[in-house]
């Protein structure tokens, strides 16, 4: 999964059954690699995630994603 921050784009996977939709906001520590706890706050649900790249441009996600 990918957010667009004002930094550029975090890349991530989820650590379990979640449902996430295009357009989901999400908050927490977007700009940490490793393990974190982010909040879907569209849907008031924590998702442990465990985040695989920040500070990604739209190119470098892509190919994180296909990955």
């Amino acid at each position: 999964m990918a957010i667009e921050t004002d930094h550029g784009i975090t890349v991530f996977e989820l650590l379990g059954g979640y449902d996430v939709d295009k357009g989901d906001v999400f908050s927490g520590n977007l700009e940490s690699l490793g393990g974190e706890t982010f909040f879907n706050e569209s849907k008031q649900e924590k998702m442990d995630v465990f985040v695989q790249g920040i500070y990604c441009s739209m190119e470098n996600a892509r190919q994180m994603l296909s990955s």
